[in-house]
This record gives structure tokens, C-alpha cells and sequence, in this order.
């Protein structure tokens, strides 16, 4: 979030401290939980006074989930509750209450080989109150080498305390927003029960409405958090996996790719952090062999198309060697030094290697 190409000299530490007590008596299962966390930030690492951020951030929460069968199927429900206290240099003192509520109910036959869950989850914030979104979810087994599926539901996101209120001289948080909400479907099938070969394909849509990004409109602008308007994104997601042996080698192929095609609606803004920088095509490859139980090598190909049309290739190498105790790893990144960026457009390294020993004493 906060890297910029300008400033390499940045540097954020975290400290996450958990606790739980949790108890399990045929199908009850009750938590009792508290997260803390620490998060510190520095601009300027040679230069800690010059910008500083500090979050302090405390969760209390209790869960209880229960479920039952009966002669039309599996019943399951839960209770959640939480408070969350947020004390930080830069977004302030805030406490936040959340409760929730689910059920859901699944039937199959087994002979048919189809099965069926709908379900609803209701959740109230504080500062936001009341969601409802259900969902519904089904599958078919039509024989005992492929099933298909099909989901569909309402799901929301509660601005976080960033969106709301973060401060600095190139970001500006809006305490105004509202939640992000979205319509999703989905289908597709995957493969079972086959030895050598692995294969799964769906089809998506997701219509959102007031989705949450960092916008600004002038190139010298801040970025500011906005709720943008409707967009609609449609996409296909494949992946095929194949295990072959030739002679003395064992080799494992993987294959995926996902496209995505989104509609804007009533969304003007020329930069966007996010929403703007999101892939159209993504293609992914990768080769692992196996010559023999001391000695394996790895090599990925990936090709990835932003929306704007713009796009790069990576190639990537690596190989392993074991002997006896001893683990030795090389791996090999970005052999073409492609110039690419990915999470906010940060730029990532140039051609690079690393190199590993491990020894093992037990």
C-alpha cells in the first residue's frame, strides 16, 4: 500500500501476538480468542522523525458452531461475536462491535451424486449495522470421473479503518465511505479419480457496486478512497495438471489460465490503484522433473496482459540437490530481466538468484 518507485528507502515491521481457548464436544465446537497487533512504518528508514506511522490494534471475539444431522441432511449453525480497538498516531482511537449469524443446510444423494447447500449469514457493525447475503451452492457427479458445480451468493466489504481515515501528504482516507457489495456466480467442472491427470474449468461473474479503491483524477493529485460505481466481471479460469515418467524421470506439468473481462459503469477516474491495474490475461506454466530421488529441477513460464493493454513474460529456473543430510537449492529469477509490476505498480526485481543450504540433525 504505501510503496511507491520514488521511495526505496521505506521499512514496516509487525508484531501479532495470538490467544485461544477453544473446546470441542461432539459437533459444538466454542472459542474464545484475543489478537493483538502491531504495526510500525517508517518513510524513511535512515530517517525515522521525518514520517512515522504507528497502529495498535486489539480483537476480543467468542464463536459457537454447532451441527446436527437428520434424515434430510447436514444442518450446521454458528454465532460470532468480536470488538475491536484500534489505537494509532495517524488514524486515531476507534472500537468497533460486530456480530454474526449463519445457517446452512446440505442434502445429497449420493445416488444421484448431487448435492445442494443453501445458506445466509447475517452480520451487524457498529458503525455500519445490518447485512444479509445468502448464497446457494450445488454440485452433480454425473460419473465418477468428472463433477460439475454451481454457486451463487451476495457478498459485502466494510471500508477499513485505512479507507476511512488514513492521512499523509500523498493519501486521503474518506470517513464518508460506504461498504463495497457484489452479486457473484459461478460454474465450471473438475476432474476425479484420475491417476495422471488433474482438470478443473469455470466460468465467473461479479457485479459490484460502490467498490472501494484509491483514486485520484490529476496525475500531482492525492490519492484519495472513493466508493466508484458499478462494475461487472466476467472471466474463465482453467488449470490442467499431468504426471508422466519417461525412462528414469518423473516429470509433473501444470497449466492455468484466467481471463477476465470487466464492463465499467458510470466509473470516469484516469487513475486508480487497483481497479485500473488488473489483469486481462494470465498465463501460467510450469515443468517439474525429477531424474532421480537426490536431484530435481523446476522451471515456470509466466505471460500476463493488464487491461491497458500493456504486458511482460517471466522465466524463472530452479533446481534441487540432496545428499544425505545435506540440501543444496539454486533458483534463477527473471532470467529474461523483463522490467514488470505487479501489486500497485511497484516495479519487481530484475534478474536475480538465490541460493539455499540446509542440513538436517535429526
Amino acid at each position: 500500500f504505501y510503496a511507491s518507485p520514488q521511495y526505496k528507502d521505506q521499512y514496516e515491521e509487525t508484531l501479532t501476538n495470538l490467544t485461544a481457548l477453544q473446546k470441542q464436544t461432539g459437533n459444538t465446537r466454542i472459542q474464545f480468542f484475543w489478537r493483538q497487533n502491531q504495526d510500525m512504518y517508517l518513510f524513511d528508514r535512515n530517517n525515522p522523525a521525518l514520517y512515522r506511522n504507528f497502529h495498535k490494534n486489539n480483537k476480543i471475539g467468542f464463536s459457537l458452531n454447532r451441527n446436527f444431522r437428520s434424515k434430510f441432511g447436514k444442518t450446521g449453525w454458528g454465532v460470532a461475536l468480536h470488538k475491536t480497538y484500534l489505537q494509532s498516531n495517524n488514524l486515531g482511537n476507534r472500537n468497533r462491535n460486530v456480530a454474526s449469524f449463519f445457517i446452512e443446510h446440505c442434502y445429497a444423494n449420493p445416488k444421484l451424486g448431487f448435492d445442494i447447500t443453501p445458506g445466509v449469514h447475517m452480520s451487524y457493525f457498529s458503525d455500519f449495522k445490518f447485512f444479509t447475503y445468502p448464497g446457494i451452492r450445488m454440485g452433480w457427479q454425473f460419473s465418477k470421473y468428472i463433477k460439475t458445480y454451481a454457486n451463487t451468493g451476495y457478498t459485502y466489504r466494510i471500508p477499513t479503518y485505512t479507507n476511512l481515515y488514513y492521512s499523509s501528504r500523498v493519501e486521503a482516507g474518506n470517513p464518508d465511505l460506504k461498504p463495497e457489495k457484489a452479486f457473484t456466480a459461478e460454474a465450471g467442472f473438475r476432474t476425479l479419480s484420475l491417476k495422471h491427470f488433474h482438470g478443473s474449468v469455470a466460468v465467473f461473474m461479479r457485479k459490484s457496486t460502490g467498490l472501494i479503491d484509491w483514486v485520484k483524477y490529476n496525475e500531482a493529485d492525492k490519492w484519495h478512497a472513493q466508493n466508484l460505481g458499478s462494475i461487472r466481471t466476467t472471466g474463465v479460469e482453467t488449470e490442467l495438471q499431468y504426471a508422466f515418467q519417461f525412462g528414469k524421470t518423473r516429470h509433473h506439468c501444470n497449466l492455468s489460465y484466467t481471463f477476465l473481462q470487466e464492463d465499467k459503469e458510470q466509473i470516469q477516474v484516469p487513475f486508480s490503484r487497483y481497479f485500473l491495474n488488473s489483469f486481462k490475461h494470465h498465463f501460467h506454466t510450469g515443468i517439474r522433473s525429477r531424474f532421480s530421488e537426490s536431484f530435481s529441477e523446476i522451471m515456470s513460464f509466466k505471460w500476463v496482459q493488464r487491461i491497458d493493454n500493456s504486458q511482460y513474460f517471466v522465466w524463472d529456473w530452479g533446481f534441487r540437490y540432496s545428499f544425505k543430510k545435506w540440501n543444496f537449492s539454486f533458483q534463477l529469477n527473471n532470467i529474461l530481466n523483463t522490467a514488470y509490476t505487479e501489486t500497485n505498480l511497484v516495479p519487481m526485481p530484475k534478474r536475480n538468484f538465490m541460493t539455499g543450504l540446509h542440513y538436517r540433525f535429526n
